[in-house]
């Protein structure tokens, strides 16, 4: 039985050829939700129920040559008495013609267009954007740590001016930055699925079918990165290499992956 999949560079449901790749060439990793389908595809025509390869006709035969033209023929005219003979006169045979070939049409299948992938066509969902999320970190690294570090110095001041101890700042002083770091980063994907470092460098969070995160998924991912940020973020890297998608833990337990922004339009 025939095995189809999504594609996330096709964003539909394709075939999937035996090498493993989708019907337009893509490969396995790209696909997900392998099932075999015995009737069309998910959104298909029905004319589609069996992957197709166009078919080209056979080449178009040509007629033999026109035959020769035969050798014209006249006879000679009465001349009158005394006059001396006329020259022969003969028309020139007319020229052969040929009708032009006729190209053969490609013919595609109904329903097929729907799953072709064309070399300007945009892909929806591209995860390999390690470099541009690594760009993304150290900028919103920058925001935070900075805006920490002077509302920090601002409590400080004031403590002081009122004759406060500043000593007693210290709890207090590390609940607002850890809440500042994770309030950062949750609003941000939250509300417009980016940090500031992610708009910057192109990259959003979506769901792994590429829709909007919800809430409940941004707060699991950014709550990973207490075990993902582990030696200056190296556990959350290697992670990310290695895995579907670059999904580091928290994409991973949260259903999230990061992508490239696509346009003006901020999910597929």
């Amino acid at each position: 039985m025939p095995l189809a999949a999504f594609c996330y560079e096709c964003n539909a449901y394709t075939w999937v050829r035996p090498d493993e790749c989708c019907a337009a060439g893509h490969p396995k990793s790209m696909l997900r939700n392998h099932h075999e389908v015995a009737g069309p595809l998910p959104g298909a025509p029905a004319a589609d129920a069996q992957p197709h390869v166009p078919t080209h006709p056979a080449a178009p035969a040509y007629s033999a040559a026109p035959p020769a033209a035969a050798a014209p023929t006249y006879a000679a005219a009465a001349v009158p008495a005394g006059m001396p003979p006329a020259a022969a006169s003969f028309a020139a045979p007319a020229a052969p013609s040929f009708a032009a070939p006729v190209a053969p049409a490609t013919t595609m299948p109904a329903g097929q267009a729907a799953y072709m992938y064309t070399a300007d066509a945009t892909p929806s969902l591209n995860p390999a954007v390690m470099g541009r999320r690594a760009g993304a970190l150290i900028i919103d690294s920058l925001i935070v740590y900075t805006s920490i570090f002077v509302i920090t110095l601002a409590i400080g001041f004031s403590v002081a001016a009122a004759g406060g101890s500043l000593g007693s700042m210290g709890f207090g002083a590390q609940l607002m930055a850890v809440l500042a770091y994770f309030g950062y980063f949750i609003f941000f994907e939250g509300v417009f699925g980016a940090t500031l470092g992610k708009l910057a460098t192109g990259v959003r969070v979506v769901t792994v079918d590429g829709d909007k995160p919800a809430i409940g998924q941004v707060v699991a991912r950014n709550l990973m990165r207490i075990v993902d940020g582990m030696f200056g973020y190296m556990v959350g890297f290697l992670v990310a290499t290695n895995a579907t998608n670059n999904q580091r833990w928290g994409d991973q337990a949260a259903g999230t992956m990061v992508v490239r922004s696509r346009g003006t339009a901020p999910y597929r």
